[in-house]
Formats: structure tokens, C-alpha cells, sequence
């Protein structure tokens, strides 16, 4: 059988093809390269060139053309049904991991920028069901097309490093521990595995201290809404 994995590497154990995923300092995971202990003994690692979810760079094609065309894509994201299954938006950017979408809400208005990774993705449809629709709406009301932020999305680390450059706040989401809950607020400091975040309330009143989150153990990351505006606007942030 052979198992999903972000990078070109793959442990053989016998007839069977196993994945062995990692967890690196940046926050990144990936599939044990050649030099590291293979996942069970007498395995052997060999290169396949782009593999991702068994398949050739998943979703690439959609999502680059996505990119080029300005086209409206609905994504579903089927594990996490939970907290945010189905996300509608605009592709503005995506790496071999990580995608950046601007967010397109019900109101038929961007809303803010999400962030996740791209072997989250289940199906993309491109463009989504009455993009036409949207289309229209949007330029009847003269609202302006997102553009690529300056976003590093090469890992998740970078992500929330260059979120906070250009963001008075982020907005960050464990969905397989958290899955109804996200935390809200501003980073304090990056270490190698974990970072620290000084969480604001939905009264927009600081807590006290600051809490430690695991990089990987984020699912999403989102930023730019209207109502983390309307916090740090109450909370006197500036960016």
C-alpha cells in the first residue's frame, strides 16, 4: 500500500510501502529522507519524485490555475467536519504544502484570509457553484480583488512569523484538539517548537501572560477578518 507523503521519499518494509512523518523545528512534516532511521527495521528508503497523497503534487493543477485565472474555488476539507469543512474563496497564493486563500463569506465579501495546508484539501471545485453569481456582486458593489500578501508559506513557523509582520493580530486553530474553539491574539515570541501567544477576549481585553502553542499541532491559520478588526480596533492595536 502506498501511504501520503509531502516529500519524495518512502520507506519500503517488505510488500508493503509505509510513510514515516516527522516533526521538524520549523513545524513542517514530512516523510523520512535518506540518513534518517527508517520506520521499522530492514526498511529502505527510495525517492519518488513528487509524490503527495499518492499522488502527483496534489491538486496542482487546480490550484494553479486557480491562481492564474482570479477564479473562485470551493474547497472542502472532509476531516474536519467539526470546525470547518467547507471553505469558499479565492486562491492567492499556495507552496508544496501550504495554501493561502481569501476568504469569501456570506455576505458575498472577502472576509479575511485563511491559511492550511494543502493535503487537507478533499475536493476542490473551480470555479465554486454560482461563482458567476459572486462574481457579479463583487463588481456591482466595487469591491476590490484580494492580492497575494506577503506571506512566507513554506512552513508553518514562517507562516505565523510573517502573519504577525503585516497583522495587529492572528487568529490560530487546533482542529483535531479544538475542533468548535480557535484562539485569538498576538505572538510574543517564536522558540524552535513552540511559540507564544498573549491572547485577546472577545470583550477585547488582553489576558494575562502569554500561552505556548506546539507548531504542530496548528491546523489553520487565519487573519484580517472583520471581526478581529473589530478587536483590535476596541483593543487600541496597532499594526
Amino acid at each position: 500500500m502506498l501511504l501520503a507523503g509531502r516529500s519524495d521519499w518512502l520507506a519500503i518494509t517488505g510488500p508493503a510501502l509505509a510513510a514515516q512523518f516527522l516533526s521538524t523545528e520549523s513545524g513542517e512534516r514530512m516523510v523520512a529522507r535518506s540518513g534518517d532511521e527508517p520506520a521499522s527495521s530492514g526498511a529502505v528508503l527510495v525517492s519518488i519524485p513528487s509524490l503527495e497523497n499518492g499522488t502527483p503534487m496534489k491538486f496542482q493543477a487546480e490550484l494553479d490555475s486557480a491562481i492564474a485565472d482570479e477564479t473562485l474555488v470551493h474547497v472542502v476539507r472532509a476531516e474536519f467536519e467539526e470546525s470547518c469543512p467547507e471553505i469558499e474563496g479565492q486562491i492567492l497564493s499556495s507552496s508544496d504544502g501550504i495554501v493561502c486563500l481569501a476568504f469569501l463569506d456570506d455576505r458575498v465579501r472577502f472576509n479575511g484570509v485563511d491559511i492550511f495546508y494543502r493535503d487537507q484539501i478533499s475536493e476542490i471545485d473551480a470555479p465554486a457553484p454560482h461563482a458567476g453569481f459572486y462574481r457579479s456582486a463583487l463588481r456591482l458593489r466595487g469591491d476590490p480583488l484580494p492580492e497575494a500578501p506577503p506571506v512566507d508559506l513554506s512552513s508553518m513557523r514562517r507562516v505565523l512569523e510573517t502573519v504577525s509582520e503585516i497583522s495587529p493580530l492572528i487568529v490560530i486553530h487546533r482542529e483535531v484538539e479544538e475542533p468548535e474553539a480557535c484562539d485569538i491574539g498576538k505572538i510574543t515570541s517564536f522558540g524552535s517548537e513552540t511559540f507564544a501567544l498573549r491572547e485577546i477576549n472577545p470583550d477585547a481585553e488582553w489576558e494575562e501572560g502569554t500561552t505556548e502553542f506546539r507548531y504542530d499541532e496548528i491546523t489553520r491559520v487565519s487573519y484580517g477578518g472583520e471581526y478581529e478588526a473589530a478587536l483590535a480596533l476596541v483593543a487600541g492595536v496597532v499594526s
